[in-house]
């Protein structure tokens, strides 16, 4: 789901800001505390002048839930902005990574 709330969502839960079929999912696994490093991304990968003009590029950032109010806060912030977020309660830890992307795909 897109960032939510801790008791309700806070964006439609659907990927309806998605205005047409994308030809390239970029998909980025993060941190909730990664709001340093996702504007660079944005700027590296999710850059739309660095793709060839013809294809419709997508760029998701997949980030856990933080253990506090302020950083959900900066996150739901990051959202309005970008629209570019999805969080989920995740299993911590790199071994974790595939049960991880699994639980995103469902």
């Amino acid at each position: 789901r897109l960032v939510s709330d801790w008791s309700s969502d806070v964006c439609s839960s659907d990927l309806s800001m998605i205005s047409e079929k994308p030809d390239v999912v970029v998909w980025i696994q993060g941190r909730a505390n990664g709001t340093a490093h996702r504007p660079i991304l944005r700027e590296l990968i999710a850059n739309e002048r660095l793709w060839p003009p013809d294809l419709n590029i997508l760029t998701l950032f997949f980030v856990g839930r933080p253990g506090n109010r302020s950083l959900q806060n900066l996150i739901e912030y990051e959202y309005q902005q970008y629209k570019d977020i999805v969080q989920n309660d995740y299993i911590g830890g790199y071994g974790y990574a595939q049960i991880n992307l699994y639980v995103d795909l469902i």
